[in-house]
């Protein structure tokens, strides 16, 4: 993958990560053959492709840095282009594609492993 000029990807200090742009992906897949003039067998690209991914307002704020008892979240995208031309996957939505929001007794992070930290840090103590 290489970024094209237009890409930005950003990720703010509560853990919300944004994508806009685009990157070009070149793929070769390789397999190894024998040569019967060395005897050895040897890498030859077997599959090669090149295409762009266009990404418009991508956005992941399914999780927080910080603690709260009150958390909103949401995961969604404008739209995803993959490929050109009459080979293009167009991804398209008019709204966020999930939205979430919890109310909780205590303050929590909520992350990959959805942190209830603050209650038992406090407990431990």
């Amino acid at each position: 993958m290489t970024p094209e000029k237009d890409f930005l990807a950003t990720l703010n200090a509560d853990g919300k990560f944004t994508l806009t742009g685009s990157t070009k992906v070149d793929i070769e897949e390789y397999d190894y053959v024998y040569n019967p003039q060395t005897g050895l067998y040897g890498p030859v690209v077997v599959n090669q492709d090149s295409f762009k991914v266009a990404f418009d307002g991508f956005e992941d704020a399914l999780s927080s840095n910080t603690s709260t008892d009150n958390f909103n979240g949401s995961l969604g995208f404008k739209s995803i282009k993959i490929g050109t031309g009459t080979d293009i996957v167009a991804l398209n939505s008019s709204t966020k594609g999930a939205t979430v929001s919890g109310q909780f007794s205590d303050k929590v992070v909520v992350n990959d492993e959805f942190d209830i930290n603050d209650a038992i840090k406090k407990a431990s103590r």
